[in-house]
């Protein structure tokens, strides 16, 4: 019975080990998975910060050259109707680019929000990993002392059971010693009672 809850205990054991290292892999790959994010979240804010500083400057440069570029006055001055046709061209496009900047500006800081969230996601996977995986080195501690103190009662029931086998087995050798000399006076009395028979039987003949 001792021997099968050792069994058991070792089983245990090996069972909780084997999660500890599920968890561990889990780890690895979180770890794994926080250095992707946070490289991306640090290239989203470099992105973020170019797109920022050059809409910054098209900025600075519309409002200084607000008057020159007034809509109006930039169309009617065309010496030509070509030119003009340029120009209406040339202010969509600007403002186009500017819108381009802009809808990009907020896509990298929609990026760097969702990545900044699988970061932040990602950490807290990592932070109930690692208290499981402390939960189960307790756990597994716990086994193992658990395993350890049934290998020492095991150990010191053994002396005592060995002990106790050593005495029966001299109880026993003196019940065989003590047998065996009432067998033979047994043998000896009906040897003695066979003789005094053959005795009597004989005197009775004569």
């Amino acid at each position: 019975l001792s021997l099968r809850e050792l069994n058991l205990l070792e089983k245990k054991i090996k069972a909780r080990q084997s999660l500890i290292e599920s968890i561990n892999d889990e780890m690895v790959d979180l770890n794994r998975k926080i250095t992707s994010y946070n490289a991306e979240v640090e290239t989203n804010k470099k992105q973020l910060d170019t797109l920022t500083t050059k809409y910054a400057e098209s900025l600075v440069f519309a409002y200084k050259n607000r008057s020159k570029y007034n809509y109006i006055n930039f169309l009617f001055s065309a010496n030509t109707f070509n030119e003009a046709l340029r120009r209406v061209a040339y202010l969509k496009s600007y403002r186009a680019y500017r819108e381009t900047q802009a809808d990009n500006i907020k896509k990298a800081q929609a990026a760097l929000k969702a990545n900044i969230a699988k970061l932040e996601s990602t950490k807290s996977e990592k932070r109930i990993a690692a208290g499981q995986q402390n939960s189960q080195l307790t756990a597994l501690q716990s086994d193992r002392n658990e395993k350890d103190s049934a290998i020492s009662d095991l150990k010191s029931r053994e002396g005592e059971i060995g002990k106790e086998i050593a005495v029966n087995a001299a109880k026993r050798r003196k019940l065989q010693q003590v047998l065996r000399q009432v067998i033979r006076r047994e043998i000896q009395e009906a040897e003695r009672k066979e003789r005094e028979r053959q005795q009597r039987i004989a005197k009775a003949r004569e």
